[in-house]
C-alpha cells in the first residue's frame, strides 16, 4: 500500500518496514521528476533526502509550514452553554476547561492517535520553533506527542515554554522534542478552553490562596455548566460564569468577599459622540430665552411583583429580549388619553416651547392622537426624536407637534412595560427569520404575561398565547423551531432581608407592665402587645403554600406565594410588636391537654393583664401573669392542669459548662476520652469519687443519645427518657472532662469522616500536648507525635 515517495518504485507494507529498509534502499533510491505541488497523496510515505525516512515537512526546514492559533478552528461562541470539566486550575482568573461532549472527546482521541502515528518515526532533522507557533510536542511524563503552543523561548535557544492546548498544562521542553504540526490537525480547535470568571475582579491585586483553595474544591472532579459571556484576546480567553448547585461562581466569590464587581467604563464611540454633539447643537441653536421644560421628569414605571400574571398586548417589538407590552382592559390608559386630548386641544403651539433632551412633553403621533413622550434627541433644528412612554415606540416629529405637559399627567405611571424572554439566540445575534416570525406571532393578539423577575432594567417573563389551540409558550416555540436556547440569568429579585424574631423589650427589673393578649398557643407560648399596635416572617416553605408568622400579632397562617411581597428595609427599623412570652409552668403530661388550653384562654383572653418578667430565654420572656388580681400560673396548677417549673426555670439543656483549666506551657501525656472533631475533643482529668453522674451529649439519634460521663470519662448510649436537665447548682464545679481544641488557624464548616478517622487514629497512637492558652471555652493545644 505504501511506496517510496522519492523513487516511486519500492513498495512497503508499513512505515516500520520502510524505516528498517532505508539503510539498504538509500543507496539505490533515485528521485524521479517532481510531481505537481498541488497533488496530495495521503497514503504515501517517503524518506527524507537525509539519512532517515520521514515526512518531508520534517526534513526541509526552508519550506516548513508553521501553524498558529489563528489557524485552528474553534467552535466556542459567545452565549454558548457548555457541559465541561476543569482540567487545569490556577485561579478564578485563569483556568482551563474541556467540554465533555461526545464531539470534543472523539476529536481529542483522533488528535492523540494521529499525533502518535505521525511522529512515531524518529527524525534527525531539528526544528526551531518560534513564539506563538503550535507544534507537536513530546510530553516529559509519558513521552507521547501532544499539540503545544510555544509561549516563549529560553535564552540559550535550546528549549521553550509550551502550553499543551488540549489539556491546559505547561512545561519547559527541549527543541529535540518539538516538531512542526502536521496540517491534518488544523481542522481541530484547542480542546482545552482558557477561561476567566466574568464580571468580577479580586478584592486585592491578586486572587488569595484561600479563595483559590475554596474554588478548586468546588470545581475539581465535577461536570459543570459553563456559560460563555465574552470572548477576548482574539478568541484565546473566554470570560465565563459557572453554575453551582445554589448560585453561580461569580455570586459565590462576591458573597464570600473574595471578589468585587468589575467596573466597566464604556467609552463612547466617535459616532456616538458626534451624534450627541449634533443633537445638543440642534437643541442649543435657538434655545435662548425659551421654555426648556427641565422640570418635567420621566414618571415612575408601572410595578409588578414576581409571580404576577395578566393579559397584555405587544405595543412595540425589537427582539425576544426586548418586547414592550401594555395591559388590556386598562382603564388608566383610556382615561390618560382623554386627559391628554383635552389638555393639548386647549394649549396652542408655541415657538417658545423647546424641551430639552430627557424631559417629558406631549407629542402628536402620526395617527393624530396626543401621547406622553420623552425627548430623545434633536435630529435637526426643527425636528426632534421622541419615545412614547406608554407604548415603547419612537418617531421623528416636528417641534410644532409638541405641547407642554402638566404635573397631573406625570403622576400616572408609565403604562408600557419592557419585557424579555428567558432565551438567547443560537448564534451571536437573532436571525432575521426569527425576528419576522416572532413579530407575526405576538402582534395583534392578546397574550398572557407571567412575571419571572427583574433583570437589567426589564422584566423577565413567560409569554403564553392563549388564543392558539393548544396554548403556546412563546419561549418553548422559539427553542423548538431552532431559533433559540434557554438562557441562564441571575434574576436580581429583591429578596426579603433575613431577620430573626426581634420584638419589643419588656422591663426585666421587676416592673409590672400592662399587656394585651394577641395570640395564644399554650401557657408555654403566647404573644402579647404592650400597646395597641403587619409584617410576616416566613416559617416554612411548601410547593404551593408558605407558612408565615404574622410578626406583629403572633399567629401563624398558610398563604399562597402570590399573596407575599418582599419587605423593604424601612419596615424593619422598628421591632416586631408581638412579644413572645411563657409562664413558669409545664403540662402534667407530655403535652398540654385541650382542657388546660381552654382554661388558659378563658383566664387571659379579653382581660386586662399585668405582667412581671421573671427570666429571659431564647423562647421569649418568662412572666408572672396576673388576670383579675389572680396569678394565671397558680390558677392552672390549682386545677391540676399544670405543674410549676420551680428553680429549674424554662426546661433547657445548658452547654456552657465549666472545664478544668490546664497549666499553660506544660507538656503532658493526654488521655483521650472522646473526639468530636479537631476543633472539639475531650481528655480525662484526675478522677474523683462523686455520688452523681454529670454527662455531656455527644450525639443524638432517634430515641437514644451518646453521652460521655463528665467526671469519669466512660461513654455509652442511653435512652432519652433517662436524660434530665441538670440544675444550675450542679454546674458550679468544673467537669473532670477537659474540653480542648487545636489552634484555630482555619476550620471548615463541617469535618469529613476521613479527617475525623485520621485525627482519632493519630491521637490513639500517643501524642504530646502543649497548652497554648485558654480561650474562655476550651483549652487551646498543639499536638506533636
Amino acid at each position: 500500500n505504501f511506496h517510496c515517495k522519492r523513487c516511486k518504485k519500492t513498495a512497503y507494507c508499513s512505515v516500520v518496514c520502510q524505516a528498517e529498509d532505508w539503510k539498504a534502499h538509500r543507496h539505490m533510491c533515485k528521485a524521479i521528476e517532481a510531481e505537481p505541488t498541488d497533488k496530495i497523496l495521503d497514503d504515501s510515505v517517503s524518506p527524507a533526502s537525509g539519512d532517515e525516512p520521514g515526512d518531508p515537512v520534517h526534513s526541509d526546514t526552508n519550506s516548513i509550514h508553521r501553524v498558529y492559533m489563528k489557524d485552528l478552528h474553534s467552535k466556542v461562541t459567545k452565549g454558548a452553554e457548555i457541559q465541561a470539566a476543569v482540567v487545569e486550575f490556577h485561579s478564578p482568573g485563569h483556568f482551563f476547561i474541556v467540554a465533555q461532549s461526545n464531539e470534543t472527546l472523539e476529536a481529542l482521541q483522533m488528535i492523540t492517535v494521529e499525533l502518535q502515528k505521525t511522529y512515531s518515526i524518529p527524525s534527525a532533522t531539528a526544528h526551531t520553533p518560534v513564539v506563538d507557533e503550535v507544534c507537536a510536542v513530546q510530553f516529559s511524563c509519558d513521552m507521547n506527542w501532544y499539540r503545544g503552543l510555544v509561549q516563549n523561548l529560553a535564552a540559550d535557544q535550546n528549549s521553550a515554554q509550551v502550553l499543551y492546548i488540549d489539556f491546559g498544562n505547561k512545561e519547559k521542553v527541549p527543541f529535540e522534542r518539538i516538531k512542526p504540526l502536521t496540517a491534518k490537525l488544523q481542522q481541530f480547535g484547542p480542546c482545552a478552553i482558557e477561561c476567566c470568571i466574568a464580571e468580577v475582579v479580586p478584592v486585592a491585586d491578586a486572587w488569595s490562596g484561600k479563595c483559590c483553595i475554596a474554588v478548586r474544591m468546588l470545581l475539581e472532579g465535577k461536570t459543570l455548566t459553563v456559560k460563555v459571556l465574552d470572548i477576548m484576546q482574539n478568541g484565546l480567553v473566554h470570560a465565563v460564569d459557572i453554575m453551582l448547585s445554589r448560585n453561580t461562581l461569580s455570586s459565590f466569590l462576591l458573597e464570600h468577599e473574595y471578589a468585587v464587581k468589575k467596573t466597566v467604563n464604556k467609552t463612547p464611540t466617535e459616532q456616538d459622540i458626534d451624534m450627541k454633539n449634533a443633537s445638543m447643537e440642534n437643541f442649543n441653536c435657538h434655545s435662548n430665552g425659551k421654555n426648556d421644560n427641565l422640570w418635567a421628569h420621566v414618571p415612575e414605571s408601572l410595578t409588578q411583583a414576581v409571580g404576577d400574571s395578566f393579559s397584555a398586548v405587544v405595543t412595540h417589538f425589537q427582539s425576544p429580549e426586548k418586547i414592550v407590552v401594555q395591559k388590556v382592559e386598562n382603564a388608566t390608559i383610556h382615561n390618560l388619553q382623554m386627559m391628554l386630548r383635552d389638555h393639548c386641544n386647549k394649549v396652542p403651539a408655541s415657538s417658545y416651547f423647546r424641551p430639552a433632551p430627557g424631559t417629558v412633553c406631549c407629542a402628536l403621533f402620526s395617527d393624530k392622537q396626543w401621547y406622553r413622550a420623552k425627548i430623545l434627541a434633536y435630529s435637526s433644528e426643527k425636528r426632534v426624536c421622541v419615545g412614547y412612554l406608554d407604548f415603547g415606540n419612537s418617531e421623528d416629529v416636528d417641534l410644532s407637534n409638541l405641547r407642554p405637559i402638566t404635573p397631573s399627567l406625570l403622576d400616572v405611571p408609565m403604562q408600557a412595560m419592557t419585557c424579555g424572554l428567558v432565551v438567547q439566540p443560537i448564534g451571536e445575534n437573532w436571525s432575521e427569520e426569527c425576528l419576522v416570525a416572532l413579530q407575526r406571532r405576538v402582534s395583534n393578539r392578546i397574550l398572557r404575561i407571567e412575571i419571572q423577575g427583574p433583570h437589567e432594567g426589564k422584566a423577565l417573563v413567560t409569554i403564553i398565547d392563549e388564543v392558539s389551540d393548544p396554548q403556546t409558550n412563546i419561549s418553548e416555540l422559539l427553542i423548538a423551531a431552532g431559533f433559540a436556547v434557554p438562557a441562564v440569568v441571575n434574576i436580581s429579585t429583591d429578596q426579603p432581608t433575613e431577620v430573626s424574631w426581634t420584638c419589643a423589650v419588656l422591663p426585666s427589673d421587676g416592673q409590672t407592665v400592662t399587656l394585651r393578649l394577641c395570640s395564644v398557643e399554650s401557657p408555654g407560648k403566647f404573644f402579647c402587645h404592650i400597646d395597641n399596635p403587619k409584617g410576616a416572617l416566613v416559617k416554612q416553605l411548601c410547593k404551593d403554600d408558605i407558612m408565615v408568622a404574622i410578626v406583629d400579632y403572633g399567629y401563624c397562617m398558610s398563604l399562597k406565594k402570590n399573596h407575599l411581597r418582599p419587605i423593604t428595609n424601612k419596615f424593619l427599623t422598628l421591632p416586631f410588636l408581638a412579644v413572645p412570652c411563657w409562664l413558669a409552668v409545664e403540662p402534667r403530661g407530655s403535652k398540654w391537654t385541650s382542657k388546660a388550653l381552654l382554661q388558659f384562654q378563658t383566664l387571659v383572653e379579653g382581660e386586662a393583664l399585668s405582667a412581671r418578667v421573671l427570666s429571659v430565654t431564647e423562647d421569649g420572656y418568662g412572666v408572672e401573669l396576673q388576670s383579675k388580681s389572680q396569678s394565671v400560673a397558680s390558677a392552672l396548677v390549682s386545677e391540676n392542669l399544670a405543674i410549676f417549673l420551680g428553680e429549674k426555670g424554662k426546661t433547657s439543656f445548658p452547654v456552657d459548662w465549666k472545664t478544668v483549666v490546664l497549666p499553660v506551657n506544660e507538656t503532658f501525656q493526654p488521655s483521650i476520652a472522646a473526639v468530636s472533631s479537631p476543633s472539639l475533643f475531650y481528655l480525662f482529668g484526675p478522677r474523683q469519687d462523686n455520688n452523681w453522674y454529670r454527662a455531656v451529649i455527644l450525639e443524638v439519634c432517634d430515641q437514644v443519645a451518646s453521652v460521655i460521663y463528665a467526671d469519669y470519662g466512660n461513654s455509652e448510649k442511653v435512652s432519652l427518657s433517662d436524660i434530665l436537665p441538670i440544675p444550675a447548682s450542679f454546674l458550679q464545679l468544673p467537669f473532670q472532662l477537659i474540653r480542648c481544641t487545636l489552634i484555630k488557624e482555619y476550620f471548615p464548616v463541617e469535618w469529613s469522616e476521613d479527617v475525623l478517622r485520621m485525627f482519632l487514629s493519630v491521637l490513639q497512637q500517643g501524642v504530646l500536648a502543649t497548652v497554648e492558652s485558654f480561650d474562655g471555652y476550651s483549652n487551646v493545644l498543639t499536638l506533636s507525635l
